[in-house]
């Protein structure tokens, strides 16, 4: 009598074959492969994702591959890195990066930008925040936090920089504006951080930018925001900028 001649099938992709089995065995899982002629189940590398990728084969998976920038992978699944300030700009990783203090992720996710000027990020989020704080500004990308207008400054339109307070004006710094001075005082600089006191003799201009001598008939004492007429009997000045 003649034995059955018998021949061994390669095992499959997808499949492992243990020896001295007569049916092959799926790998299982996405975070297994098998290569053709596989004894054995390999584990997914940190970094890399198996294939194929369809849900039909999430059992029969038969190789694995480095995973692209944009995404991390691990347990042989990719992952978009689409989590609030996530990004990935390397192949092979297997957990995403966190956007820093200054950037934001681009759309695809694959690198960072650096905030606009005028606007800030404390880090690990989607968007840079802007500048609305009183004083508020920053005149660099990429910072961490909004830097705040010094004594005699203001912040221009767009918070992007600083300007000099105008003549006649003055800011303790920190402020949005610049403050007109207070009656009786004016400031004959930009960038003032406080206003001068008129003298005796003088009064402030209409626009505070600087003093004028009272006319003859008339006198002023310090700060005064005007000269007064000399109204007592008796009284008057024949020169300008009297201060009695």
């Amino acid at each position: 009598q003649s034995r059955a001649q018998v021949t061994c099938k390669p095992c499959e992709p997808g499949y492992f074959c243990p020896e001295r089995t007569v049916t092959s065995i799926k790998c299982g899982s996405v975070a297994l492969y098998c290569p053709a002629n596989s004894s054995v189940v390999e584990p997914a590398t940190e970094g890399y994702y198996t294939i194929p990728g369809t849900e039909k084969a999430e059992l029969i998976r038969e190789s694995q591959r480095l995973c692209e920038v944009g995404y991390a992978c691990v347990g042989g699944l990719k992952v978009f890195c689409n989590g609030v300030g996530e990004y990935s700009d390397e192949e092979g990783l297997a957990v995403c990066k966190t956007a820093p203090a200054g950037y934001t992720p681009n759309t695809d996710r694959t690198n960072i930008t650096k905030c606009d000027k005028g606007t800030y990020s404390l880090g690990g989020t989607n968007k840079c925040s802007e500048c609305a704080g009183d004083g508020q500004y920053t005149d660099e990308e990429g910072l961490p936090a909004c830097k705040i207008a010094g004594a005699g400054y203001k912040p221009i339109e767009g918070r992007t920089g600083v300007e000099k307070c105008a003549a006649g004006k003055y800011s303790l710094g920190g402020q949005d504006g610049c403050k007109a001075c207070d009656p009786g005082q004016y400031s004959d600089k930009d960038g003032a951080s406080t206003c001068k006191i008129s003298p005796p003799g003088y009064y402030p201009k209409e626009d505070k930018t600087n003093v004028t001598k009272c006319e003859v008939g008339k006198f002023s004492h310090t700060g005064s925001a005007a000269c007064k007429r000399c109204s007592e009997e008796g009284q008057y000045t024949d020169k300008e900028g009297s201060e009695s």
